[in-house]
């Protein structure tokens, strides 16, 4: 046991360091509020044998620091790498015991699930990640394999571990497919939209120069409305899609667009859940290609073909008809 004494002491310690701690940190991440400490308090107290013959406990920095510089150190890196793997989110429906977690396309964001998760908040707990990368996000892209793996970190530290559905469009529904390969027992269902499993050499060799060409049009507006016409998306995310499209940085389009097409799972077993793969009837033949490899790596999967549409058309033009579909998937 402690005394009131010991943890004054210790908490007034540790406060110090953490200080110190963050004032370093803010230099670099001014948005960063909190030290991340994984120590103890029994950490930070020493028992010593003293005359005439008992112990007293005095405070101190935890084995292994032979300075205060250096445990500081490591408070510093703990707390930015713990930042880095934190995941920004939208939430709807936090109420609700059963969670849908939708993981949006490349270049888009939470904004493109958001009248699915209007739709289904009265029922559903509905959180919409902002994939790495992207605007709004906590870190760069590295890779699917690393974006998949934070997203597991989250559903185990803040979901209990499961949820009831992921859904997934594009470079979302790859991180979905990687996310089953690591954990399929993660969640009970998942709803894939529009995925490549199948990568394409030459569309990877072309996304260095293609983008280095065009980035700097990208701010331009007439050059976002032609790129905007081309994708066939609902005109009311027009001002989502033109800001959030010019705040990525071109280093994170070249990482996700050349991880999406190279993207190929490697499954050493078929994925043991219920999967629904969706595509579009007007979609490259890769992604059809990709639907019928993907029909073959679930254990219990359907393929459906929406009539009329291009890719990406279902969650962003079609949001009551993919809300009321999902439900009944999920019966």
């Amino acid at each position: 046991m402690y005394s009131d004494d010991d943890l004054k002491d210790v908490n007034e310690f540790k406060e110090s360091l953490h200080k110190e701690a963050l004032k370093r940190i803010n230099k670099i991440y001014p948005d960063i509020d909190k030290v991340i400490d994984k120590y103890k308090i029994d950490d930070f107290l020493e028992e010593r044998w003293e005359y005439p013959g008992a112990y007293n406990r005095y405070v101190c920095l935890p084995k292994g620091f032979e300075s205060r510089d250096k445990f500081i150190e490591k408070l510093i890196t703990d707390t930015i790498d713990h930042y880095k793997r934190r995941i920004n989110y939208k939430e709807f429906g936090a109420d609700n015991h059963e969670t849908i977690i939708m993981l949006h396309g490349g270049g888009l964001s939470w904004w493109n699930f958001k009248n699915e998760a209007i739709l289904l908040q009265d029922k559903y707990h509905v959180i919409i990640p902002i994939l790495d990368g992207h605007n709004g996000a906590s870190s760069d892209f590295k890779s699917i394999n690393d974006n998949a793996k934070k997203i597991i970190d989250f559903i185990k530290e803040e979901l209990n571990g499961s949820v009831l559905c992921i859904c997934g469009l594009s470079l979302g529904a790859q991180i979905l497919i990687e996310i089953l390969r690591i954990n399929d027992e993660i969640s009970k269902y998942a709803y894939i939209e529009s995925a490549s499993i199948i990568p394409s050499a030459i569309t990877n060799l072309l996304i260095g120069p293609s983008m280095k060409m065009s980035y700097g049009l990208i701010k331009k507006e007439w050059f976002s409305k032609l790129q905007f016409h081309y994708l066939h998306i609902n005109k009311e995310y027009y001002e989502d899609y033109y800001k959030d499209t010019s705040l990525i940085s071109l280093e994170n389009y070249m990482s996700f667009l050349k991880a999406s097409t190279t993207y190929k799972p490697e499954l050493n077993k078929k994925i043991n859940i219920k999967a629904k793969i969706i595509i579009g009837s007007y979609e490259n033949q890769s992604i059809k290609r990709s639907a019928i490899l993907l029909n073959d790596i679930f254990i219990n999967s359907q393929i459906e073909i929406k009539k009329n549409l291009y890719h990406g058309q279902y969650s962003l033009n079609h949001p009551s008809e993919y809300a009321k579909d999902l439900i009944g998937f999920l019966k």
